[in-house]
């Protein structure tokens, strides 16, 4: 008689707790957290990968944080390290080209090499 209850209860639990699988969209990616910069530069050889040659960050920039909105807006924020320009936060409008795959900022177009969660 226990047994024929406890099998349906182990069933609902396993059930409930089943994790959620479903993929979030670039745009949510993108605006779900802070980001910093790891590098950033010209990939004169075109081989998608910023090569040490191509580096263009700089000390100050690497402490920066960009916070991208769903409206298409964000800004950057200068942090401990600045870059002597005197403005700690600098706004930013951006939107996703080329089916998501790069960002179009005022300044210019990067290519997005992979985004996800971790």
């Amino acid at each position: 008689m226990i047994l024929r209850f406890a099998l349906p209860v182990l069933l609902a639990v396993t059930l409930s707790c089943k994790k959620d699988t479903e993929e979030k969209s670039v745009t949510q990616l993108l605006t779900q957290k802070t980001w910093t910069l790891a590098s950033y530069g010209y990939d004169h050889n075109a081989n998608g990968i910023i090569d040490a040659a191509e580096e263009s960050i700089r000390d100050c920039d690497k402490d920066n944080s960009y916070t991208f909105n769903t409206d298409g807006t964000g800004v950057i924020e200068d942090n401990t390290s600045t870059c002597g320009n005197g403005i700690s936060e600098m706004p930013f409008t951006w939107q996703f080209t080329n089916n998501e795959t790069t960002i179009d900022f005022l300044t210019g177009i990067v290519s997005i090499l992979r985004l996800n969660d971790d």
